[in-house]
């Protein structure tokens, strides 16, 4: 489905992301957490489906530092993809990364057409998970990988939980145990499906985020959001710290191959 969604990044929420991820990093951990998320894998000269795309920083380094062929990111937000491409001309990327506005799926995109979907931070956004799985499976091609990163329902609870406010204030988002996101998996055809829980390495990442937020990055913060905004960005960091202990959530990296 083609269309716009409704605002959730304007530009103030994308400028303090990146002032604590890094330049064109819109989720946790910016590259680092991307090699972690790809440990193991090679990308070279496959091409990438990047679901959740946001500004693009993620394509831009699976091309220039995992040897990607190509990566088409898909989002929500006309003017994240515009400043992708105008970054992806910047770096003289043009050619090898491109954007496609696309709101939830199923995509407009051939069958068996990619070698790998890959998405980060973004399935928490998407209400139909399984409309999700069937439509990657149905545009990768056999034996094509999925790899994620996503945030899951922690604890022993059945069904989606919404979690508002969430990193970015006014943003809703629909959270699925790791046992219903599985069995989604399976019932669109993957298989070998790997799901490992990132709770410990998040929590602990979040609570140095926190840190540098009150400490080296407070007075630039303050500069650009104002005392208030920044109040807001603090308090909204320190939900996640809290949800987060309370495993309310569950960062979790998947892996998957198509059948």
């Amino acid at each position: 489905m083609c269309e716009a969604a409704p605002l959730q990044y304007p530009e103030e929420t994308v400028a303090r992301l990146e002032m604590l991820w890094g330049k064109g990093f819109m989720s946790v951990g910016g590259p680092e957490e991307v090699s972690a998320i790809l440990d193991g894998v090679n990308l070279k000269n496959l091409n990438v489906l990047d679901i959740g795309c946001g500004i693009g920083g993620v394509d831009f380094l699976l091309v220039s530092e995992h040897g990607a062929a190509s990566v088409l990111g898909l989002d929500v937000e006309p003017h994240l993809l515009e400043l992708g491409r105008e970054r992806a001309a910047t770096a003289g990327l043009s050619d090898q990364v491109t954007f496609l506005l696309c709101a939830s799926p199923p995509y407009p995109l051939g069958d068996r057409s990619f070698d790998v979907v890959f998405s980060k931070g973004a399935i928490l956004h998407i209400p139909d998970k399984a409309l999700l799985f069937y439509d990657a499976a149905r545009i990768l091609k056999p034996g094509g990988l999925f790899i994620a990163s996503d945030w899951l329902r922690g604890g022993a609870s059945i069904g989606d939980i919404k979690i508002e406010n969430f990193g970015a204030s006014g943003i809703i988002l629909e959270a699925t145990p790791p046992h219903e996101m599985e069995k989604a998996m399976r019932d669109a055809g993957f298989t070998s499906i790997v799901m490992t829980d990132q709770t410990d390495r998040y929590l602990d990442g979040a609570r140095r985020d926190l840190e540098k937020m009150k400490g080296p990055l407070r007075d630039l913060a303050q500069k650009m959001l104002g005392a208030e905004g920044y109040e807001d960005w603090i308090a909204l960091q320190v939900g996640t710290v809290e949800r987060l202990a309370a495993r309310s959530v569950q960062p979790t990296h998947i892996r998957a191959t198509r059948g």
